[in-house]
This record gives structure tokens, C-alpha cells and sequence, in this order.
């Protein structure tokens, strides 16, 4: 199956495509191309120029941040300042990909993983540690740095300089852009660029000092794709480090961030992006453009969860409908055409993007208070999966997983749709009008995915793939 490339990303390409010189530039004072760091603010930009989503804000209360601030500066004895090496393999992550196991809160992304190698890992996320103890003992947060850095980047004097200069530049590639990007959006990614310029030099001194201690041989980096951390991608491999990312999610030739245009395949700039992608499956390391290899590993988390999952017809009559965030109105609308037209003893629950769960009630209330709706707060998605019989949802990595589990899966037709989920999934059901489609299908699953299929999105035997891949790069790195 091919899918197309979205319009969006093709903006970012042909921009690319073009090479224009300032995309090499670094800010002064900066021997780093600033262009890789705001790449992603612009895909997002871009993305909602072409189809427009409503997001879920974040907030933190003045309260939750003093009291982060001032117990960043107090004593632990979980503080990253405390780790020492040699640890070869080390992880840095978001710390939201989590479930709990036995009490304890485990990295379904990298866990696996690090188990494999235990005396050789650490994983270091971004996120503050949970009430939960981490299930893998050498977890420690980075967001002590972080505050620390804040604080110390508030007291710096170069913050007027630093917002000119950015504000030129982002300026300059939005006018580079063929498309209109509104004044705030622009004002925006200014705001957000100039507060992450200030706070890099302190937060990167104190990670690269931890690095140095831990001596690492390679590191592996969620999102690393992205950019914004682009220019630690750098510096870790001017130690010699050898820089991968674990896919987290959907890819594919339609996502901005792992699609790259001719001058992000230029020395300069390709030195900003991680060495090696570490993917699922084949189908998804054949769907993207960039200049740094891919591997195939498989999903550990999503294997061992297919071990466990109960033959279709032991399920409960069950439809799970996720959340794509997009739009809520919608999705409203969808769902109780749905919970109507389901038959007795069949019930709807209903699946929140992680972003919307604070404001779900509120967000959704009209669904929510069907009688035939459940609300489902599972933090494990996969153990959702593993009990729901039928899945419908938009452009979703989870729709993809729910085939591997065994579920009949249907695919709900929107904008992105082309290209995010093409044909693998039937015909696309396109709006309330044709729930009928789904209603008169509330069967097994057939057998149009074929063994092959789910091989290439799921790839068999994930923590051996990584364990044979991982002492290969040792010895390579070792002896090189």
C-alpha cells in the first residue's frame, strides 16, 4: 500500500527542496543552523493551515511550578546528578509512553529494551518521576535540570538580544514559505523559540555533564526526529555517540518530521538528526525520506500484549471509539449516531486522546451522557484493545494496533485520512450517516490483512531484534 504525501508536508519539502542558504544559518553567537530547532513548530503551523485541529492547551498552576522549582534545587537521591558510568546504552524519553506493572510505572517505549541490557542502561525522561516507583530502578528524571535551567536562564541578561534575533529568522522562513501563516502563529513560535534559546545552554551543560559521566556508546532518543533537541543530537555526537530513535507513533510519507527535503540531507544539517530510526516494522521504514538508516525492531509492548489477548468472540460486545482531538463537535455527532444504532447488549466506550482526559467531561459532555456510552480511562491502551471486539477512529497509530490484537477495525473518513491510513483498512466510513456500514459488520475480523501484512507493521520477535542489534553496535562502536 502507498500513501500519498500530505500538501502540508510537501510545503516543508519544497521549501527544502529549494535549499535556500538561510536554512544553514545560526543565530550569532551560535555556531548551530537554527532552522532544524523551529522546523517542527512550522510542520505544526503548516498542518493546521491545511486541516485545522483544536488542541487541548496545557496549563500548570503557579503553585504546581513553584513547587517544582524549589524542590529542583533540594536534595534527592534520584537526581540525574548523581548517576556515574560506563552505561553504553542510554535512553532519553519523554516519560509519558508509561503503564503500570505490579505498582510500578514501566516504559512500555523502552523498557524492554533496557531490561535486555540492565546493567549497561539508564533512561532519563523528561517528565517528573511518578508517586509509582519506575519498574526499571535506574530511571531518573531530567525535569530537575530543566527548572534549574529556567531559573538560571530568567536571571540571564541576553534574552532582549536572543528574541531579535530569532524573531528575524522565524520571519524570514515563514516570508519563504508559499503559504500565509498567520501573525500570532508566527509571534507564537518566536515566543516558544526564544524561551527554549535561552534556557539550551544551561539545560544541555548539565545533561552533557551527566553524559560525560555516564560515557554512553550509543543513545537512543524519543522524538529526536523533531529538532527542537537537535542541537544535543549534535554535541552527542561530537563525543562519538552513536544517536538513535525509537519510533513512538504513527510515520508515514505524510508526517513533517520524518521527511526531509534536499537541504536537511546536507552535512551541516543531517548532523542535527539522529544516525538511525529504530522502527516497528518494514512498512513503516519504507514510507519516510531522510537521511539516516532504518531498522527494523518490532513493538515489545504490543507483542507481549498479542500473547494475551482473549479470542474475538470471548470479548465483550464492545466498540471502542478513539479519539482523534480534531474536532469534538464532530466526534459528538459520530459517536451517538453509533451508541443508537448499536444492537442490544452492545455498548460504546468511548477513548480520550491522553491530551483531553482533564477536560474530557466537560469536552465531550453530550456523548458522555448517552446511556449507551462508557467512558474508558484505561491508562494501558492496549489492555482497551485487548477487550474491545470492534475499534473505529481517525488517523490513529492505534487503529494499526488493533489489527495485531485482533480487532475488527474500521476507519472513520476525515481530511488526513488519504494519507494516513489508505486502504489498509477497508473502505472508510464517512460520517454519522454511515454507521450502518459498521453496524452490519460487527463480526471477526476477516482475513484480508494477511500474516505478511501485520509482519511488516509489527515485526516478530522485538527484544531478540533489539538485543542482536544492539550488541552489533556495541562491538562496532567499541572497536571503531
Amino acid at each position: 500500500m502507498t500513501l500519498e504525501t500530505a500538501p502540508s508536508t510537501q510545503v516543508l519539502l519544497d521549501l527544502e527542496d529549494a535549499c535556500p542558504g538561510v536554512l544553514g544559518e545560526p543565530l550569532p553567537g551560535s555556531s548551530v543552523p537554527f532552522w532544524p530547532q523551529v522546523r517542527s513548530a512550522f510542520m505544526f503551523a503548516i498542518m493546521d493551515h491545511f486541516f485545522a485541529t483544536t488542541s487541548v492547551p496545557k496549563s500548570s498552576s503557579r503553585v504546581q511550578i513553584g513547587r517544582r522549582a524549589l524542590a529542583a534545587f533540594g536534595p534527592s537521591r534520584r537526581d540525574p546528578r548523581w548517576l556515574r558510568g560506563p552505561r553504553p546504552l542510554v535512553y532519553l524519553t519523554s516519560g509519558t509512553t508509561t503503564h503500570l506493572v505490579n505498582s510500578r510505572t514501566r516504559n512500555w517505549l523502552v523498557g524492554d529494551f533496557a531490561e535486555a541490557f540492565p546493567r549497561e542502561s539508564v533512561i532519563l525522561q523528561s517528565a517528573p518521576l511518578p508517586a509509582q516507583l519506575p519498574a526499571f530502578e535506574p530511571t531518573r528524571s531530567l525535569s530537575r535540570f530543566d527548572l534549574r535551567a529556567g531559573v538560571r536562564a530568567r536571571l540571564g541578561r541576553a534574552a532582549a538580544t536572543v528574541a531579535r534575533d530569532v524573531e528575524r529568522m522565524v520571519s524570514e522562513y515563514a516570508r519563504l514559505l508559499d503559504i500565509p501563516i498567520a501573525e500570532d502563529r508566527i509571534r507564537a513560535i518566536t515566543n516558544s523559540a526564544t524561551y527554549h534559546q535561552a534556557l539550551q545552554p544551561f539545560r544541555e551543560h548539565s545533561i552533557l555533564k551527566m553524559i560525560d559521566r555516564l560515557d554512553p556508546l550509543v543513545a537512543l532518543i524519543q522524538g529526536a526526529s523533531y529538532g527542537t533537541g537537535s542541537s544535543l543530537v549534535l554535541a552527542l555526537k561530537r563525543r562519538g555517540v552513536h544517536v538513535v530513535e525509537p519510533q513512538h507513533g504513527w510515520i508515514g510519507p505524510s508526517h513533517g518530521a520524518y521527511n526531509f527535503g534536499a537541504a536537511m540531507f546536507e552535512p551541516e544539517l543531517a548532523a542535527m538528526l539522529p544516525d538511525e530510526l529504530l522502527t516497528f516494522g518494514e512498512y513503516w521504514s519504507s514510507g519516510i525520506r531522510a537521511p539516516y538508516a532504518t531498522t527494523s525492531i518490532g513493538k515489545p509492548h504490543l507483542e507481549a500484549m498479542c500473547r494475551g489477548a482473549q479470542a474475538w468472540e470471548r470479548r465483550p460486545q464492545e466498540v471502542l471509539l478513539v479519539s482523534s482531538v480534531a474536532d469534538p463537535g464532530e466526534a459528538t455527532e459520530f459517536g451517538r449516531a453509533l451508541a443508537d444504532a448499536l444492537p442490544d447488549g452492545w455498548t460504546l466506550r468511548f477513548r480520550p486522546h491522553p491530551s483531553e482526559r482533564v477536560v474530557v467531561r466537560d469536552r465531550y459532555a453530550a456523548l458522555l451522557e448517552h446511556r449507551r456510552v462508557a467512558l474508558d480511562l484505561e491508562h494501558d491502551v492496549y489492555v482497551s484493545l485487548r477487550s474491545s471486539r470492534v475499534v473505529v477512529g481517525v488517523a490513529s497509530t492505534v487503529l494499526f494496533e488493533a489489527l495485531a490484537l485482533g480487532c475488527r477495525v474500521f476507519a472513520v473518513a476525515n481530511a488526513v485520512s488519504p494519507y494516513y491510513v489508505g486502504d489498509l483498512f477497508g473502505s472508510l466510513v464517512h460520517g454519522p450517516d454511515s454507521v450502518t456500514d459498521i453496524i452490519g459488520n460487527l463480526a471477526p475480523p476477516s482475513r484480508s490483512v494477511s500474516r505478511e501484512t501485520l509482519d511488516a507493521l509489527w515485526k516478530p520477535n522485538a527484544t531478540q531484534n533489539f538485543r542482536e542489534w544492539a550488541d552489533r553496535r556495541l562491538q562496532t562502536t567499541t572497536s571503531g
